[in-house]
Formats: C-alpha cells, structure tokens, sequence
C-alpha cells in the first residue's frame, strides 16, 4: 500500500523561550524544555517520533498521515498551545507532507521554511508546505 509511506515533518519553536532563560535562568529554561517535550510526546501517537533539534526547536515525524488531514495537526497544535500558556509559552509550526505524488520534495526543508513562515507571520500558527 502506497499510502503507508506517507508521512510529515513538523517543526515546532518555543516562542517567548529566551526571554524565560534570560528572567529565570537555565535550570528553569531545561525544565520548561522538558515540558515540552512532554507535551509534544503525548500530543502525538506512539508511532510519532518527537526530537529536539536544539535550542527551543523540535521536530515531530509522522507517519501513515497525509496533507488531508492538515486540520487534525492544527488542533493538535491548538491544544499544545493551550497547555503552554499557563507557562507563558507559545508553539508556533511549520509542516509538510510526502503525498504519494510528490515525493520528490525534502519535505524537512519545507518543514522548516514554513515554520521561518509562521514565525514571521502569526506566533501559535501553523504553515503548511
């Protein structure tokens, strides 16, 4: 079956994060990533792969999902959002998708052209490519 080798990147960043390290400290930073992370994890099945890249950067790989299904990664992105503002956080995304017919494109690097997007455009938003 075709379809199970489709899959997405999503690039999530930490929006407001330096300004915690800054007022706070790196202890308090590395907790804050932490719960991130957690946050990340739970939110995605347990086929979904979640990594931080660095910094306040992660990336989620998904598999068996294709660019129909944009509104499900947008809700889930709603509720992580909802969960980080009681820490004064916001996650902004940037995701693309390997369809069947078009699997020629580096999907990491659109991925991550589209979160450079949304963090230019809208913080909490999530551009797709």
């Amino acid at each position: 079956d075709r379809r199970k080798g489709v899959m997405a990147f999503l690039y999530v960043d930490v929006d407001k994060f330096k300004s915690v390290n800054d007022t706070y400290g790196h202890n308090v930073g590395d907790l804050v990533l932490k719960r991130v992370g957690e946050v990340l994890k739970y939110s995605f099945r347990d086929t979904d792969l979640v990594f931080r890249l660095g910094g306040d950067e992660f990336v989620v790989i998904m598999s068996r999902i294709n660019s129909s299904m944009k509104n499900r990664l947008l809700s889930k992105l709603a509720r992580m959002n909802e969960e980080s503002e009681a820490d004064g956080l916001i996650l902004t995304g940037g995701a693309a998708f390997s369809d069947p017919d078009d699997t020629g494109k580096d999907i990491l690097s659109a991925a991550q052209e589209a979160l450079e997007e949304s963090l230019l455009s809208d913080k909490g938003s999530c551009i797709f490519r």
